[in-house]
């Protein structure tokens, strides 16, 4: 039996070499559609021995495809993308899968990376039909997301779908691939136009949804993925359990919780092995900070395990990634000992688990000497691994460490290629170490490409203001504006002006962005305790005309850094001036709170919920302070309007039974 691999390609030269690699000893021929590249992919692709053949971009991938297979001579197709390779050591398994008489087609384990580089634990499987007969009428369908399966049982009904352990590692997803060659508009322009022609189409809606997902638009993703749910048949499309899994985590990113949580509950009457959906329901929970039910969803996803290959699912949801939630909200509760015992199964899983990284970092640094601290994480992670190094160095800036966190980067520096979250960590090891000058050219390293590289230069503004030189600043503020953030430049010049003793330009339109400029100048200030240059950069709050509602701001800063009297005073002015949100309030009930004046708290607690009535812990802090008054039916009623809000939260309806054993006991 002969096997022909079929690709398309464009502007694919930094990624075929891989993909043709990993199967130069697997197949018999190499089929590349060139569909107009403009590097040297037809160059190197032919340098393998492949057939190239060039066919204009006509906006379908399966017309592509399908070329492609017209020139194949194979009995069997295997088709890849030019991002994706064959695993290492599969290829014998693969060849197996030819000799079978009774299969048409199999599908195989493809392994899509994400985040910002390929990593162990980081990777969402799923299941694609990537090996069929080649037989007339076997052709692919549809512009984008092709399919071959429906066409092969279109003509062969009888058909036999094959499953296979077979892996593909897919590189396309990962957050610089996506952003370079811009996938998601071209996908979202292409998809648009199959709505047009097939409004009823379900799949066509599901995979619009998602590239409004990836553009972080998730009321456009919400609508999409309900229309095309609505469109379903059945719930035995393969992708229905997927579907319904994305819509929970689009109505959790708009802060719909309750509606968030009836979907995924209703889902797993259908789909209850499908540990991904228990596993979004505890971070809904974790948003709500209802840390009782998250840590009882993910104690769940342990116990459940991973989720079985039917499924599109996340790698570690039922294991390292959901006992690094527990770990997480166990610490945000304060059970520390168990937090740590969480982390570290996590750790025991997958050395390369990021969140336990930090969080176990972070309650070790603030209890253990930090010698015996870095000795327990050389031991037990990889710090060789640049994901782990950045966690641990930044959480030790953050604990005050930032010798070791610079000795740590300076150490790995050598043997990890150029990336910018290593180049802003080290930079903000510097800062902490008042080394301004060399901060300053650390951030400067960040490439413009980098989704690190705007960040990086707000550091190095506070870098350049620190070191007293307003050219820095200048020149970092000139960056920020080619990077097409105009409104944050014109606030570094404003800061370059201050230095300098010129005059101020002109404020920006658009206040919301220009104040978190200000935010993270301010907030940097006040975190490297340099009150004094605080001090001359204070005139930006009044540079930026806020009115009353500066003292909101303000009141906010003071409070996120620690300085609780001064926030006192800045909240109460906004209150009086009427300039407070519910945030503000929360944060006065809070302060009230430690003061011990519960009347005060109560009525604090009250304005934040008539103006934010979606704050799940603005429900229990209320709760308590009329506790303490003595207020048991107030109490009582505010935990019934919290449930009716919050149906699922099991902490309102623990501390409502609570709650009415205290009030028996008082009558």
């Amino acid at each position: 039996m002969k096997l022909s691999l079929c690709v398309i390609a464009k502007d694919e030269e930094e990624n075929i070499p891989r993909c043709l690699n990993s199967v130069r000893e697997v197949v018999d021929e190499v089929i590349v559609v060139d569909t107009g590249s403009t590097d040297h992919t037809p160059d190197i692709a032919a340098s393998y021995g492949a057939k190239v053949v060039h066919f204009p971009w006509t906006g379908s991938f399966a017309e592509a495809r399908n070329i492609s297979i017209q020139h194949a001579r194979g009995d069997w197709i295997l088709w890849l993308d030019a991002d994706e390779a064959l695993a290492q050591g599969d290829g014998p398994e693969l060849r197996r899968l030819l000799e079978d008489p009774s299969y048409e087609a199999y599908y195989l384990h493809v392994l899509n990376f994400i985040g910002d580089e390929p990593r162990d634990g980081e990777v969402v499987v799923s299941l694609s039909p990537r090996l069929f007969r080649r037989r007339p009428g076997y052709l692919f369908t549809r512009s984008i997301h092709e399919q071959i399966i429906e066409n092969i049982r279109r003509v062969n009904p009888q058909a036999q779908i094959g499953f296979s352990q077979v892996r593909i590692f897919h590189y396309g997803y990962l957050r610089g691939a996506i952003e370079s060659k811009h996938k998601i508009n071209r996908n979202l322009n292409i998809l648009l136009q199959e709505v047009r022609a097939q409004p009823e189409d379900p799949f066509t809606r599901f995979n619009l949804a998602l590239e409004y997902m990836r553009r972080r638009d998730y009321a456009k993703a919400v609508e999409e993925f309900r229309a095309a749910f609505q469109r379903l048949s059945s719930l035995d499309a393969s992708y229905a359990p997927f579907l319904l899994k994305n819509l929970g985590v689009c109505l959790k990113e708009l802060q719909r919780y309750p509606d968030a949580l009836r979907v995924l509950t209703d889902a797993q009457e259908a789909f209850p092995d499908y540990t991904d959906l228990e596993f979004v329901k505890g971070l809904v929970y974790l948003d709500m900070m209802d840390y009782p039910s998250a840590t009882q969803s993910f104690l769940k996803c342990v116990e459940m395990g991973e989720a079985p290959a039917q499924y599109i699912t996340q790698q570690g949801l039922g294991t390292y990634h959901a006992w690094a939630m527990i770990g997480l909200t166990c610490k945000a509760t304060n059970a520390h000992e168990q937090a740590v015992q969480a982390f570290a199964k996590a750790l025991q899983s997958n050395p390369r688990e990021v969140t336990a990284v930090k969080g176990l970092a972070e309650i070790l640094l603030s209890r253990e000497d930090v010698s015996r601290v870095c000795a327990f994480f050389e031991r037990t992670t990889d710090l060789s691994d640049p994901d782990v190094l950045v966690a641990f160095a930044d959480t030790l800036n953050t604990y005050g460490f930032p010798e070791e966190a610079l000795s740590y980067l300076d150490q790995h520096q050598n043997a990890l290629s150029p990336r910018g979250d290593l180049s802003l960590v080290r930079g903000q090891s510097l800062l902490r170490l008042h080394r301004y000058q060399e901060a300053w050219q650390a951030f400067a390293q960040i490439k413009p490409q980098s989704r690190y590289y705007v960040q990086g230069q707000a550091n190095a503004v506070v870098a350049g203001y620190l070191a007293g030189d307003p050219s820095l600043v200048r020149i970092s503020a000139s960056r920020v504006y080619q990077a097409g953030y105009a409104d944050f430049a014109a606030v570094y010049e404003a800061l370059a002006c201050l230095l300098g003793g010129a005059k101020t330009p002109t404020p920006p339109s658009r206040l919301d962005t220009a104040l978190d400029a200000v935010r993270s100048i301010l907030g940097g200030l006040l975190l490297l305790q340099e009150f004094t240059a605080f001090e001359q950069a204070l005139p930006l709050v009044e540079w930026l005309k806020l009115g009353p509602a500066k003292h909101l701001e303000l009141g906010k800063l003071y409070m996120s850094h620690g300085f609780q009297e001064t926030a006192l005073e800045e909240l109460i002015q906004a209150h009086e001036a009427g300039a407070i949100d519910a945030e503000g309030y929360r944060i006065l009930g809070k302060l009230a709170e430690g003061k011990e004046l519960w009347e005060d708290a109560v009525v604090f607690y009250r304005k934040a919920l008539e103006m934010d009535e979606q704050n799940l812990p603005t429900y229990t802090a209320l709760v308590q302070a009329l506790a303490r008054l003595k207020q048991y039916s107030e109490a009582l009623d505010v935990l019934e309007e919290g449930q009716r809000i919050f149906p699922h939260a099991r902490i309102l309806e623990e501390a409502r039974k609570a709650l009415v054993v205290v009030v028996g006991d008082a009558r």
